[in-house]
């Protein structure tokens, strides 16, 4: 037999009834793949396959015996699960406000508060538990010289959970610490770049336990608000890696007064006749805003501009309008010719 095969939880529900049924002495395939429950009885047919061969009694004696080795051990996980619970009743605010720290679970949080205390009293700012966990970057200099250095090795009951809620937050592509972890790994390395996010999750941490207050993400587009004159030479370097050019300036026209402007251009000769396209996005700011003088318009070359593209026109000069005039912004991501 080896419906190890079929079924991926062995001791889920599924597999538990088929083990109790053949400790019981039940031997018909089709019996026990009966057995089978939810989404499992989709797999009755592989299952039945599955459990033709042998099954002894002493393959019986052995399966009640790790049956009851597992039941045995859960049961004590469930003991000292009530008895940690007890112990933290205090610190349910703290457990809560950490679990809003993205990649960090209930059993970190927990982790989180048994090897620090809870209390950051002990540690002068957040950078000094970084370093005592060990996630804070390696100090490698000679005759003046950095070095790539080592992390310290730290605490390491926390820093594995760290790792974890490290991979688990950068898959939150809308996030400031996906975003962090891009900008990272994209000069250096996805190792490094991972370190970096633990890194930052332990100075939230530091400041969720130390404020008492949840955490608060910044968002993707954090760094594209921090720094717009960036954001926007990094789209004209985009453009240009497709064959365009992309301006920005202000808008002369006064039914676009209020909003942001750019145009896009071709560089290649086959696409300098365009005729007068469609807007590529019109973006206004929000009702009763103040108008900034700025406006928005763009044209399409025959074939439409590609999605990524105009998505990331939209995204960026979006995000340098609310940084610059501080209002909301609306538009249209639609890319190709209406």
């Amino acid at each position: 037999m080896k419906f190890t095969s079929v079924l991926s939880d062995v001791v889920g529900s599924t597999g538990r009834a088929i083990l109790e049924a053949l400790i019981a002495g039940e031997r018909d395939p089709e019996r026990l793949a009966d057995l089978a429950r939810g989404k499992a009885r989709n797999k009755i047919p592989a299952l039945i396959e599955a459990l033709e061969g042998e099954f002894t009694t002493h393959h019986a004696f052995m399966v009640r015996h790790y049956l009851d080795e597992i039941d045995r051990l859960n049961s004590t996980i469930a003991l000292f699960d009530s008895r940690i619970a007890t112990l933290l009743a205090e610190r349910e605010q703290d457990l809560n406000n950490l679990d809003t720290i993205p990649g960090i679970g209930r059993l970190a949080a927990e982790v989180i508060i048994a090897e620090t205390g809870g209390d950051m009293a002990q540690f002068a700012s957040a950078q000094h538990l970084a370093s005592w966990i060990g996630v804070c970057p390696g100090q490698n200099e000679s005759a003046g010289v950095s070095r790539s250095g080592r992390t310290r090795p730290g605490n390491s009951n926390i820093k594995r959970p760290l790792g974890t809620a490290a991979m688990a937050a950068i898959r939150d592509k809308t996030s400031y610490l996906a975003a962090f972890f891009r900008r990272i790994s994209a000069r250096r390395c996805g190792q490094r770049a991972l370190v970096a996010v633990m890194h930052k999750i332990a100075i939230a941490i530091w400041h969720v336990l130390h404020d008492k207050t949840a955490y608060r993400d910044l968002g993707a587009d954090y760094f594209a608000k921090r720094d717009p004159e960036r954001a926007m030479r990094r789209m004209i370097k985009e453009a240009n890696s497709l064959g365009l050019t992309v301006r920005f300036d202000r808008s002369q026209l006064s039914d676009l007064r209020g909003s942001l402007y750019f145009r896009v251009r071709p560089t290649t000769s086959s696409c300098i006749r365009w005729g007068r396209g469609r807007p590529l996005c019109l973006i206004r700011p929000g009702v009763g805003a103040k108008a900034s003088g700025i406006g928005l318009a763009g044209h399409l070359p025959p074939g439409g501009i590609p999605a990524g593209l105009a998505e990331n026109c939209f995204l960026i000069v979006r995000s340098v309008y609310e940084a610059t005039a501080g209002v909301p912004v609306h538009g249209c991501r639609d890319a190709q010719r209406q």
